[in-house]
């Protein structure tokens, strides 16, 4: 999958007018599948998500969802593009955050400006991490407090100014609810966060809910009772992506899954004390960390069992969601989600979208890096339109000479090598200038290297800006 490069390109595909198509043909897909176990999976769980979070599951229904961080606008772009289609259609929209990856310690990147030089600097939430993001509570507001008045000393440089007016914008009418903090978790703290800068309110609600209902544990106990087979066509599809991508890792699109000893890895996480862990099914034991779950009935119905990444994708595509709108990284490894789909299920793969985009950090304009490098390439190639005209004048000669050696057309060795010579007498008499010119572009490119990143957090963009990103997709 292509990342856009330019500050501002979005890429949405398939485009946005043909996703009441897709979303027709996934519908009919799944009104017609012959699987009864499917067609009872999937009332359930919509059931469920219209009881518990008010979603009118009798309409068209778009998902989408992350895991719950500090997003870039690339991840962002997504939940405005849900309003979109609810704007257009009159689609009901849903969020998700998949709580059960694992947070090494919850932080945001910023750039740094000291006067002199750039850099980035990571700041942390005030969040222990190294445990599953559902197990995390929300910051403190002494510790959230903290953080911004550290964010607000840094970020005292033009651009970062510009930013800054985006978090004022946040944290001086948090949304309800937002504070105080206590009894929040972390998940619900990023997503009132989050939907307090779109100021749209809608569904969102963290994967470990559905895990608890009885749809999704009918599900992972079908998938154990078959877990020689499905380990079999997981390994094998992963194995022919790798080929065909060409890719040396083990761990893309997913790890394999053990068969060994007459015990099979299953695609699920176990939760135990905010720490994930493999499961494996020996028979119809269930083991985790070197303990025994008991049967693979008893480890569903504790509410400790999570989806790895291609269960997690399958469950929603399958059961939740009419048409779901994946991220640019996990669209790539959805052919291979596909396959197994199609192979283990017999069933055709319902059609889903994927959206990005590149924003550099907010307020940093390109021109006047690419205007210092354009004039860094003009001294060294044509460094007598820089002279002053006494030394003009005196370098009349060398100039001359340069023009003829020019006009004409391919040169030989030789005369390449006396072209080198004219270029090298004319820039000495502008050295100062582009000595002066290096200096500030070198200041340039290394305030580009980092302001041109788009992987800051969302907290520090204009939504209106994204929103207007949006509409122009869809237009």
């Amino acid at each position: 999958m292509r990342i856009p490069t330019d500050n501002g390109e979005a890429i949405v595909e398939p485009s946005l007018d043909v996703w009441p198509e897709l979303l027709h043909v996934n519908q009919n897909q799944f009104a017609s599948c012959a699987l009864p176990e499917f067609g009872n999976w999937r009332r359930a769980t919509r059931e469920y998500l219209n009881l518990q979070f008010g979603i009118q599951t009798d309409q068209p229904l778009i998902i989408t969802g992350h895991q719950p961080q500090w997003i870039h606008p690339g991840i962002w772009v997504r939940y405005f593009l849900l309003q979109e289609a609810s704007r257009r259609w009159g689609w009901q929209i849903a969020a998700f955050q998949v709580d059960s990856d694992v947070a090494e310690v919850p932080a945001f990147n910023i750039p740094i400006f000291d006067g002199r030089n750039w850099s980035r600097k990571t700041i942390p939430i005030g969040v222990a991490g190294g445990m599953v993001y559902e197990s995390l509570a929300a910051p403190t507001e002494q510790a959230w407090q903290l953080l911004l008045e550290q964010v607000r000393q840094i970020l005292t440089f033009p651009e970062g100014r510009e930013a800054w007016d985006q978090v004022g914008n946040v944290t001086t009418q948090p949304p309800a609810g937002c504070f105080p903090y206590k009894g929040q978790t972390y998940c619900s703290f990023l997503s009132s966060l989050r939907q307090s800068k779109e100021q749209v309110s809608y569904p969102e609600f963290p994967f470990s809910d559905i895990c608890r209902q009885t749809a999704f544990g009918q599900f992972a106990c079908w998938i154990g009772q078959h877990a020689t087979e499905f380990a079999r066509i997981h390994n094998q599809v992963a194995k022919e992506w790798r080929q065909r991508k060409r890719a040396r890792s083990n761990a893309v699109p997913f790890p394999d899954l053990s068969m060994e000893d007459g015990k099979v890895e299953v695609p699920f996480w176990w939760i135990q004390g905010g720490v994930r862990f493999p499961l494996v099914l020996q028979g119809e034991e269930a083991w985790a960390n070197q303990q025994s779950l008991g049967s693979w009935r008893e480890a569903l119905d504790s509410g400790l069992v999570r989806p790895r990444a291609i269960t997690l994708t399958i469950f929603v595509r399958l059961f939740m969601a009419d048409l779901f709108l994946h991220g640019a990284g996990g669209s790539d490894y959805e052919e291979a989600t596909d396959q197994v789909i199609q192979r283990f299920f017999g069933l055709a793969s319902p059609r889903y979208a994927w959206a990005t985009l590149t924003l550099f950090f907010p307020g940093y304009a390109q021109q006047p890096y690419q205007e210092a490098r354009k004039r860094m390439k003009e001294m060294e190639q044509h460094p007598e339109c820089f002279l002053v005209s006494e030394k003009e004048t005196l370098l009349h000669p060398v100039i001359q000479e340069k023009r003829e050696l020019l006009n004409q057309g391919k040169l030989g060795k030789e005369q390449y090598r006396r072209l080198q010579q004219c270029n090298e007498t004319i820039r000495e008499n502008i050295a100062g200038l582009m000595a002066d010119q290096r200096f500030l572009l070198q200041g340039l490119e290394q305030k580009h290297q980092v302001l041109a990143q788009r992987d800051y957090p969302f907290i520090l963009y204009d939504s209106h800006l994204i929103r207007r990103i949006t509409a122009a997709l869809s237009s």
